[in-house]
């Protein structure tokens, strides 16, 4: 009733104003008003000042209203918060359905239920089984995307570092920059401007596929509790996987900036600096990526060298560890990866469920398959440096 009244008021408030304005502006061209009306501009100016004070009064409860229901809505919303850490168990009335949801509420597998036999068709649903997270678990800002339901999975630290690009089909273009990239320089007021002497390079290419299957039997089957933990686990996990895979072989594959020192802890921290001087990293994260293997040496290492007693997985020069088995030992690499790195993927998986493969038919097995279109490209390679360690003579 209140926001209604106060419309109410403005409006009246409004009109009071507009006539007064008119008659204001006839005097000020000279006009002489006449007693009539110079009795309605005192009248005008009156009732518009007498509304705007009831305006006033009327904005200031409501306000206070307002915030009142916004606190108590914080309040019961922090409380729901503390009950949920409190017990474990977090509310999915509104979670986002999973990749397993939209299977087993599918007319695919419906019908495939009906049939028991042969393949499925094919389901395909918007749903991402790549995140858009920094390595440290904190959500990149200004980054959009499709919901999917918490799940455990195969963390994808790499690949969650880049920086994410969407793909409304399967075909793309992207850009790739030399190691070396010229400044812009100063010129006179009306000289002519300078170009840039090097250009990226444009490449085009189809996204590819990081698929992945698993067997289940009969029971499973008609086993929808455990479906969905299998799909949701196991299923989902192994396409995270490959994709982290071909994170990491973009990033061994390309063309960096070197660092080197004595020993690869001392060379990481060279490589941070060249970042650094290119113009990378500053105020944002900078990763490193190096083989498990190489990162429990450089532990070992500290632990001669600090007095805080075994310790894994250190911190080591403030960076963001991705361990990386296909990361060769004695390298490493270091940067700001987010602005080094772009994945192109299809916010789209396709599932769909087989007895033809080998003898799954005469066992009474199933294979249920997830696919996810994805490519990773390194685009500003002296954004990262490749990090080595050298003998000293």
């Amino acid at each position: 009733m209140s926001l209604k009244l106060i419309e109410m008021l403005r409006t009246q408030r409004n009109d009071y104003v507009e006539a007064g304005q008119a008659l204001t502006a006839r005097q000020e061209q000279g006009e002489e008003l006449s007693d009539t009306e110079t009795t309605t501009l005192a009248e005008a100016l009156a009732k518009a000042t007498e509304l705007d004070g009831r305006v006033a009064e009327l904005q200031a409860a409501e306000t206070a209203r307002l915030q009142a229901a916004m606190r108590d809505s914080e309040f019961e919303a922090l409380q729901e918060s503390a009950k949920e850490h409190a017990t474990g168990r977090a509310r999915t009335e509104d979670r986002p359905k999973s990749l397993a949801d939209h299977w087993i509420e599918s007319d695919q597998l419906r019908a495939y239920k009906t049939r028991r036999g042969g393949t499925s068709d094919e389901m395909s649903v918007q749903f991402n089984v790549i995140k858009s997270t920094d390595t440290a678990g904190k959500p990149f800002a200004g980054v959009t995307r499709t919901g999917e339901a918490p799940m455990p999975y195969r963390a994808t630290p790499l690949l969650d570092a880049c920086m994410p690009e969407e793909v409304g089909g399967t075909d793309y273009d992207w850009e790739e920059w030399p190691v070396s990239v010229p400044s812009a320089v100063d010129v006179a007021e009306g000289a002519a401007k300078t170009e840039a002497s090097i250009q990226p390079e444009m490449r085009s290419g189809k996204l590819g596929k990081a698929a992945h299957f698993i067997v289940v039997t009969e029971e499973t089957l008609d086993d929808n509790i455990r479906m969905r933990s299998r799909i949701d686990n196991e299923l989902v996990d192994g396409v995270r996987q490959r994709a982290e895979e071909k994170a990491i072989a973009a990033l061994v594959a390309a063309i960096l900036p070197t660092a080197t020192h004595e020993s690869l802890m001392k060379a990481i921290r060279v490589g941070v600096a060249k970042v650094q001087m290119a113009g990378f990293g500053t105020g944002g994260v900078i990763s490193c990526a190096l083989n498990p293997l190489d990162y429990a040496e450089i532990d070992i290492e500290l632990l001669a060298l600090t007095l805080t007693g075994a310790r894994r997985e250190s911190d080591l020069w403030q960076t963001s560890i991705v361990p990386a088995g296909a990361v060769a030992q004695g390298t490493a690499y270091v940067g700001d990866i987010y602005r080094g790195m772009r994945k192109y993927y299809k916010s789209e998986a396709r599932v769909k469920m087989s007895d033809s493969h080998a003898s799954l038919f005469i066992e009474n097995k199933y294979v249920i398959l997830a696919e996810q279109r994805l490519s990773v490209h390194v685009v500003r390679p002296e954004a990262i440096a490749e990090c080595s360690a050298v003998v000293v003579p």
